[in-house]
């Protein structure tokens, strides 16, 4: 009886060995599929520090772009040369006549030079730009000779204006030789004052309105004193005027 008792215990022990044995061979089994191997380790580790270099790198250019001396960007030129800046419901200008025949008149509305020794399209009488008031788009740049011929064209072109529409004019040599009280009448209407009185070779600036909702007429005017051979000096206004309100 004893002999079958220490046989049971024995096939006992060697099942209790059996299932430790079995069980912590899975356990390293298992452990060792979660495990990298050491390639695996080795090529994260490369790949950690090329990162890494990758960073320190751009960090490093970061920086050079930081400290490199920042070239000096020039503010824009002033509209038509007025300081301070017009304000956003403004227009900046600056009409100049010509003075003799030596120096050309200029025209700038809003930063651009639309009638001047550069353009080259100024020429001796009357020099007219007209705008669109509310889109600041050029509808016509002209000039009238006054001197060999009449003021038909200009009373056409004058009678043509809508409400709306700004008038800026510029004198150059002469630009009253041969106007008519019908001629001057259109351009008092669009608001100048001294045109009744413009004379022979008188220098004359002139920004106009046609309705009653635009910025006041401005202008200069220097006369010409007859008998003499010196030419008066250059007219000249600038500055900004308000834009016209919708309501012509």
């Amino acid at each position: 009886m004893w002999g079958r008792r220490r046989s049971g215990i024995a096939r006992a022990v060697v099942l209790l060995v059996v299932v430790v044995v079995v069980y912590h061979g899975a356990k390293f089994y298992m452990d060792s599929l979660g495990r990298p191997t050491q390639p695996e380790v080795k090529r994260v580790e490369q790949q950690q520090t090329e990162a890494g270099s990758q960073q320190v790198l751009a960090d490093v250019e970061e920086k050079k772009e930081q400290l490199k001396p920042q070239a000096d960007i020039p503010p824009d030129p002033p509209k038509c040369g007025i300081q301070p800046p017009c304000s956003k419901d403004q227009f900046a200008f600056a009409i100049s006549s010509g003075q003799a025949q030596r120096v050309g008149p200029r025209i700038c509305f809003d930063g651009k030079d639309l009638v001047s020794d550069d353009t080259h399209n100024a020429g001796r009488g009357m020099n007219i730009v007209v705008i669109d008031g509310q889109s600041k788009e050029v509808y016509a740049v002209d000039t009238f000779d006054l001197y060999d011929h009449d003021d038909a064209e200009l009373i056409k072109f004058l009678q043509n204006r809508k409400d709306g529409q700004l008038v800026l004019v510029a004198s150059y040599d002469d630009a009253a030789y041969k106007l008519t009280e019908e001629s001057r009448d259109l351009l008092t209407a669009l608001g100048s004052r001294h045109i009744v009185d413009l004379k022979f070779r008188d220098s004359w600036a002139f920004l106009g309105y046609k309705g009653s909702h635009g910025p006041p007429p401005q202008e200069e005017v220097h006369h010409h004193v007859e008998g003499q051979d010196e030419w008066p000096q250059q007219a000249e206004i600038r500055g900004c005027a308000p834009l016209p309100s919708k309501e012509f």
